[in-house]
């Protein structure tokens, strides 16, 4: 299911996939790029997991860089955000979805 959350003026593209949520969808081509992150530490990623985006995007062509670290409070570590940017090509289903979503 694709939704669209405000942070802020504006509208970010969200991609639920079973219990997966994934914001900041780019497509370019037959590629999509996305951000995974959560707060404290970042989300687990599992067999499942890549399963699911494999299956929705009709790929196996999936790369994660571990790039997200957004430090929070000196003391708590309050407000930070960790997690990946997923680079997904050759996808060969799914983007039709997405596509309109933007539009």
């Amino acid at each position: 299911m694709i939704t669209r959350e405000w942070g802020g003026r504006t509208a970010v593209l969200v991609l639920t996939i079973g219990s997966i949520k994934v914001r900041g969808l780019v497509i370019n081509g037959d590629s999509v790029e996305f951000e995974y992150s959560g707060g404290g530490s970042a989300p687990d990623i599992n067999y499942g997991f890549l399963k699911n985006l494999s299956d929705y995007f009709g790929t196996d062509n999936i790369n994660i860089e571990n790039d997200i670290c957004v430090s929070g409070c000196d003391t708590c570590d309050w407000g930070s955000e960790y997690g990946y940017t997923f680079y997904i090509k050759e996808c060969t289903k799914g983007l039709d979805n997405i596509r309109e979503e933007e539009d």
